[in-house]
């Protein structure tokens, strides 16, 4: 048995069921350390049923604003000696030092790096030159690293080039978001379309340009309002009530089953972020068959939207809603098509083979788990959208 220990901030509930496989794996004894608190943008009530070892590491954490905690670990190296992992699987954070300092006198022992950091995200953050020091210590320290996709591997192959680097997909429980192809069909053929947005309401969503956008096409071409309507799941410290309008409905947060159900009904899912790690509700809206309206700084676009939607380069009011009147002016079989595409793409980002990365990972199997194929770099883009 391979002692593995994975570290995170809090549990999330949608990893839940990839760290049920590896706690169910019968060669890895696996245990789950987290060492934060919730941000308060994370509302969660409701998690599966946990199959795994878990406990929280003493720590100091401290509330930045609605979307970052400072969380500081107090106890990690000497839950690692209690613990006795050969394996930690950690982000390049404040958890990543404890286990870079712990592995360098513990022979045997190694850390892999899991990271969904892109050049985007890290480029808008701004990281000081400190954090980037100490970034480059933790990676080249590292004998191997797992990534959600090729965005994610870029960045790590600015600071080593030789990486060796796992691919394993975010993933969710599938059988909440998904429909069948007939389900498709029949929400399909309804006259009035849906479209979604899911995320917190924070200026880098993108989602005051998506309400000014959608505003001025439904002035543009009044007629669209009886065609469509523009569903937002989410809560956040923007002040949006000036964009109270009968074809604009605010559902606030929401889980469970009417989360699930909004996102089932939905047609058309819209995220314009102007940064984003590997945000989970694009898979979602793959298994819940919706055609795809991403921006181009969307970490996981490059595996997500293959013929089942368009790529949004720049993020501007116009281009948004150039965007979405492409979507619906196009006839309604080439839309079906598309969202039939989503289904097909949302079966590269399952539990499985997520797992499948991992395991490769954890025993250091000599073949990489394969790169999934980009549709295009955003160099090869179409101005202003791409299909």
């Amino acid at each position: 048995m391979k002692k593995v220990v994975l570290l995170q901030k809090y549990i999330s509930p949608y990893r839940i069921p990839l760290f049920n496989g590896l706690a169910e794996h019968p060669e890895i004894d696996f245990t789950l350390v987290h060492y934060g608190n919730l941000e308060k943008r994370r509302k969660w009530t409701k998690y599966p049923t946990k199959k795994f070892s878990e406990f929280q590491t003493k720590r100091i954490s401290i509330k930045l604003n609605y979307t970052q905690n400072i969380n500081l670990p107090l106890s990690l190296i000497s839950d690692f000696a209690r613990l006795r992992p050969e394996v930690i699987i950690c982000a390049p954070d404040t958890g990543g030092v404890s286990a870079y300092l712990y592995t360098r006198k513990t022979p045997g022992s190694s850390y892999i790096i899991w990271s969904e950091a892109t050049h985007i995200t890290e480029q808008v953050r701004k990281i000081g030159f400190l954090k980037k020091c100490l970034r480059s210590v933790i990676y080249r320290g590292s004998s191997r690293f797992i990534v959600p996709g090729q965005m994610a591997a870029d960045y790590i192959r600015e600071y080593v080039p030789s990486a060796k680097i796992f691919y394993a997909n975010n993933c969710l429980n599938e059988d909440d978001f998904k429909i069948s192809e007939d389900y498709l069909r029949q929400k399909w053929a309804k006259r009035r379309l849906t479209l979604t947005f899911s995320g917190s309401l924070i200026k880098d969503k993108g989602i005051t340009f998506l309400l000014e956008a959608f505003k001025g096409l439904m002035k543009e071409k009044p007629y669209l309002k009886e065609n469509c309507l523009l569903r937002i799941l989410g809560t956040g410290p923007l002040d949006l009530s000036a964009y109270q309008d009968e074809n604009i409905l605010f559902e606030g947060f929401c889980e469970g089953e009417k989360y699930y159900n909004f996102m089932k009904e939905s047609h058309v899912f819209i995220l314009p972020s102007l940064r984003d790690c590997n945000p989970l509700t694009v898979i979602e809206a793959l298994f819940a068959g919706n055609i795809l309206i991403v921006s181009s700084r969307v970490g996981n676009y490059p595996e997500a939207v293959r013929d089942n939607g368009l790529i949004i380069q720049s993020i501007s009011e116009a281009e948004i809603g150039r965007a979405i009147d492409s979507i619906l002016a196009l006839p309604r079989e080439r839309l079906v098509d598309m969202a039939l595409n989503s289904l097909a793409v949302s079966s590269t980002f399952t539990v499985e083979k997520s797992l499948e990365g991992f395991i490769s990972a954890i025993f250091n199997n000599e073949r990489e788990a394969s790169s999934p194929k980009r549709v295009s770099s955003a160099d090869e883009l179409c101005s202003p959208c791409a299909w």
